[in-house]
């Protein structure tokens, strides 16, 4: 899905799933839930700005889609700053999930993961 953020309340930031003109997935609900008793382990956000706070007077706030994920309890969240192509987003996911499938499920296949795929697309 697409990152979809309302100006005026940035809890209803949300993403842009198969229902999400029914039922989105809002900041909001990831706050209400109780999904840190989880302990999800990891949040791939790969849609352009899953990090970015784009209201003016909101700006040095933390509030927006990956934060949110991070607050509600999830181990690991991997988000973008800014706009990316489709391509560059697909080249990053296949890297950090081919890492983590050698490795195993860890923290440190995650972090080693993100960063041979930011090195790959620099490079």
């Amino acid at each position: 899905g697409h990152g979809r953020s309302d100006p005026l309340d940035p809890s209803r930031s949300c993403l842009l799933l198969d229902d999400w003109e029914e039922s989105p997935l809002t900041v909001g609900d990831l706050r209400d839930h109780k999904i840190q008793e989880s302990s999800p382990f990891l949040g791939y956000l790969s849609a352009c700005s899953t990090s970015a706070n784009k209201v003016d007077r909101l700006v040095d706030e933390g509030i927006h889609l990956a934060s949110a994920f991070q607050l509600a309890g999830f181990r690991h969240v991997i988000g973008t700053l800014w706009e990316v192509s489709d391509s560059h987003c697909v080249d990053v996911a296949r890297v950090v999930y081919e890492t983590i499938r050698a490795e195993g499920m860890t923290d440190k296949a995650v972090c080693r993961g993100l960063h041979l795929a930011i090195k790959a697309l620099r490079d």
